[in-house]
């Protein structure tokens, strides 16, 4: 297992520390001032689904890991990606929300 570390301070020297500290993907601090990029935990993923609207594609992965399932929302426009997680102890709340907006949007006239 490869670790990367930043070592804060004057020399900002790249230096391994062992720490046995399992996170999620992406940057973490840890209590020595040192900034970890860590291993991202493995995703199973369940089902995929992909739309394009207009310019923009959405991503919708259900997917699974050691802290249970969760649907992973991503929209990409442009190369830009903003995402979002919804954990599936949440998905009909999620989707009761989503069927009173298109409920709503639909008695409005058309603009």
């Amino acid at each position: 297992m490869l670790w990367k570390y930043l070592r804060k301070g004057s020399d900002n020297m790249r230096r391994p520390i062992r720490d046995s500290k399992i996170y999620g993907g992406g940057l973490e601090n840890d209590n020595f001032g040192n900034v970890r990029y860590e291993k991202a935990r493995t995703d199973k993923m369940i089902v995929s689904e992909k739309l394009q609207i207009e310019r923009k594609q959405f991503f919708f992965d259900f997917k699974e890991n050691n802290s249970g399932r969760f649907l992973r929302i991503t929209e990409e426009v442009g190369g830009h990606r903003d995402t979002i997680i919804v954990p599936a102890t949440g998905l009909q709340l999620f989707r009761e929300s989503l069927d009173h907006i298109i409920a709503v949007d639909a008695k409005m006239p058309v603009s």
